[in-house]
């Protein structure tokens, strides 16, 4: 059932309510209102994810409307004003009207308006030319000329994990490099062709045509140390990449850890928890064949909520990249007896984007980090040791260091201490 249907029955019942209870309401952010050209991809993705998170203290639901919009209806109003407050600062410099981009409205004294708001809705849906489907054939034949004609250096970004010992004299050390797909970028690219909100299948059919382009760029890029990977060819910076089990088990895979075999490169290749349990026979198979490969597995995408209700370590990964959330510390000892089982030195808390993240794995003996704390931490490192740093700032190192293309480093005098983080690289892999 269409979300807006489902989000007036319920305002409707509410309304025939004679006594709605006390605290019930609706918050409307009104992402629709936001300054051309906004709401971009991560505005819908943030806007999303912080109402997700309150659901459970507001005891609510959230729906996503047709023009962006997202209406969260609430049973308790504790902390809902918090949440407006929250979010209205986050989204200030995008919003022409702080006032009319959130609607804050209760049961007792606000269902008119909710009804007038949710009928608009409706007539907007009823005149509105019905875009093609996200599976239509338009809509394929454009994402298979995206894989197979544009320039992949504008879809990938790299990150550096970082080694983090607040005791030792090198307290952080680059870990390994991390070459993915900058989604903001791919979801961009998928709305200008009307599918903002793209069927997450096609995505995923996307993902693995992507891989076999990864797969064979990163190959070619080896054999000539091109600017994608000659930082790994030519120093002891490990190099990751995500692939899906099919990626791994096509003949391009064969191709890639061939060329790794020959220069030597050390390479883990990350596949996600979901992608294995839904496929569990596939990823046995692609398990082997990276172990023949001699390339490392780390499962990737593992939710501590996952990690409390699954055993990880059955699927013999290298590594397992534990997802940060600030939920983490609630669920106390165990998550750590979870960390346990694996072994420390086995996980690496994904996400880390705030000191907060770090401080709380270092307490619980975690020390692999991957996150936008750690690009800091790394860029500030560099920018220590750099002669060139006096004329560049914190933020420039970090996103240079992010780019895959020679355009996106642009102005850096030092590249070869931003691929190899001017310090001491960590190993990889723990013994």
């Amino acid at each position: 059932m269409d979300e807006l249907d489902r989000a007036t029955r319920l305002i409707a019942a509410r309304e025939a309510d004679e006594r709605p209870r006390q605290g019930r309401g609706a918050l409307v952010l009104h992402l629709s209102r936001l300054r051309p050209p906004a709401p971009r991809p991560h505005h819908c993705r943030i806007a999303r994810a912080i109402l997700d998170d309150a659901v459970h203290a507001q005891e609510g639901q959230v729906f996503a409307m047709r023009n962006a919009d997202l209406v969260l209806l609430y049973r308790r109003a504790d902390g809902v004003t918090i949440l407006r407050d929250q979010l209205s600062r986050l989204f200030r410099l995008d919003a022409p009207d702080p006032e009319a981009f959130i609607s804050l409205s209760t049961f007792a004294d606000g269902l008119a308006a909710l009804r007038d708001y949710a009928q608009a809705r409706l007539q907007e849906a009823a005149q509105e030319v019905r875009a093609e489907l996200p599976g239509s054939a338009r809509v394929v034949d454009a994402l298979r000329d995206l894989v197979h004609d544009a320039d992949l250096t504008n879809f990938l970004r790299r990150q550096t994990a970082a080694l983090i010992r607040p005791s030792d004299d090198e307290p952080v050390r680059p870990l390994y490099r991390r070459i993915a797909f900058n989604l903001t970028v791919l979801e961009t690219r998928v709305a200008a062709l009307g599918q903002a909100h793209a069927d997450p299948f096609l995505f995923r059919h996307l993902a693995s045509r992507l891989d076999l382009r990864v797969l064979t760029s990163l190959r070619d890029d080896l054999s000539h140390q091109g600017p994608l990977t000659s930082f790994s060819a030519g120093s002891a910076l490990p190099l990751h990449l995500n692939l899906t089990v099919r990626g791994i088990l096509s003949p391009e895979f064969a191709g890639f850890a061939a060329i790794c075999r020959d220069l030597g490169a050390e390479v883990g290749v990350e596949v996600s928890l979901m992608e294995a349990c839904g496929d569990p026979a596939g990823f046995a198979l692609a398990r082997d064949r990276l172990r023949l490969a001699g390339l490392h597995l780390v499962l990737d995408g593992v939710s501590h909520h996952a990690l409390l209700l699954t055993l990880p370590a059955v699927l013999e990964p290298d590594l397992v990249k534990l997802d940060w959330s600030e939920h983490i510390p609630e669920a106390g000892q165990a998550v750590t007896a979870a960390i346990r089982r694996i072994g420390a030195a086995r996980v690496v808390l994904r996400g880390a984007e705030t000191p907060a993240a770090v401080s709380w794995g270092v307490a619980n003996g975690l020390h692999r980090f991957e996150g936008g704390y750690v690009d800091t931490l790394l860029a500030a490192e560099r920018m220590r040791v750099c002669p060139g740093a006096v004329r560049c700032r914190v933020r420039q190192c970090q996103e240079r260091a992010s780019a895959t293309g020679p355009g996106g480093r642009s102005g850096c005098g030092n590249p070869a201490m931003l691929d190899q983080g001017g310090l001491r690289v960590a190993e990889g892999m723990p013994a």
